[in-house]
Formats: structure tokens, C-alpha cells, sequence
């Protein structure tokens, strides 16, 4: 059910939301803009790396939804309750969240390359 490591194969992958969720725990969250694109620049408390994560909106249907406004990433973890709705983070200018949502919506995903792979 990985988009990433189905496409891509190797150590790539999706996030988990435990993922996600250390970002959330142990990053600085700036709301920025880099070449006329909003999003979060998440930076490390621990070493001071950082990642740019654009608000891209995301697709219902044929339509973009909230594009430039609010982000929608995909992780791996499938909801508690619901098992064919999977968590996704969402983030816009003043809060970032992660809410269930099945798989009919075209979200972003951020790839990440597994911490083992040689």
C-alpha cells in the first residue's frame, strides 16, 4: 500500500504519522516563502537540518483544492478505527494536524529513504 516503495522501490518509502509526529515534537515550524511558494520550513531542534514542506493543496477529483494555502501529506499508518482510511498531516499558516481520509484523493507525498538501507 506504498505508493513510494511500489514506484520506487529500494529503501524509499512513505513517512509513518509516528514519523510526522517527531517532526512535529522535535522541529521548529516556520511558515515561509521560498520563490513565490508558501509552506513549512521544519527545522531540527536536534542538528539544525531542515526540509521544505510545500502547501500544495490537493486534488478531489480533477479539482486542486487549496493550493498554495494548506498541504496535504500522506503517511503509511492506516487509521485506528477506519481500515480503509489512512492518516495524513495537514498543515496551512497557523496549524498543522493530522485527520483520517481515504485513499480517493490525490495528496502529496513525501518520500523518505529508509534509516537501514545500505
Amino acid at each position: 500500500y506504498d505508493a513510494v516503495y511500489s514506484n520506487w522501490g529500494g529503501g524509499w518509502r512513505m513517512p509513518t504519522k509516528a514519523e510526522f509526529q517527531e517532526l512535529i515534537d522535535n522541529c521548529t515550524w516556520t511558515w515561509y516563502s521560498i520563490e513565490g511558494k508558501r509552506g513549512y520550513i521544519v527545522t531540527s531542534n536536534k542538528n539544525g537540518n531542515c526540509i521544505f514542506l510545500p502547501a500544495a493543496g490537493f486534488r478531489n477529483t480533477t479539482e486542486l483544492v487549496a493550493g498554495d494555502e494548506r498541504g496535504a501529506y500522506w503517511t503509511s499508518t492506516h487509521h485506528e478505527k477506519w481500515a480503509n482510511y489512512v492518516n495524513h498531516v495537514e498543515l496551512d499558516s497557523n496549524e498543522y494536524l493530522f485527520v483520517p481520509l481515504g485513499p480517493c484523493f490525490g495528496l502529496t507525498i513525501r518520500p523518505v529513504l529508509s534509516p537501514d538501507f545500505k
